[in-house]
């Protein structure tokens, strides 16, 4: 009978110290390992992998400007004036970060 009590008792023992672990790898949340790995590849991983010719790259970032920008009066025509400033000042700080990056 001790013998299996104490047999019990690694075994639980063991499985206690394994379980935080997995946990902490992601093997019980695979979905949210999948997700990391592909921002680890970078959001724009998906697009390379279509190897489009130079005419349709541009046709994309035209497509993206036009939907950029009708997305932003969409969002103008909801937001309270204090939330038009606010995005209005992250807007400014976007610019002038395209802006730098255009001159180095």
């Amino acid at each position: 009978m001790l013998k299996k009590t104490l047999t019990a008792l690694m075994a639980v023992s063991a499985l206690s110290m394994a379980l935080p672990a997995t946990a902490q790898a992601g093997w019980f949340s695979s979905d949210k390992a999948a997700h990391d790995r592909h921002h680890e590849k970078g959001p724009r991983e998906g697009m390379r992998e279509l190897k489009l010719t130079d005419a349709q790259k541009q046709q994309m970032r035209d497509i993206h400007r036009e939907q950029r920008q009708a997305f932003r009066e969409k969002m103008h025509t909801i937001l309270t004036p204090e939330q038009r400033e606010i995005a209005a000042k992250h807007e400014a700080k976007r610019k002038a970060h395209r802006d730098e990056k255009a001159r180095d």
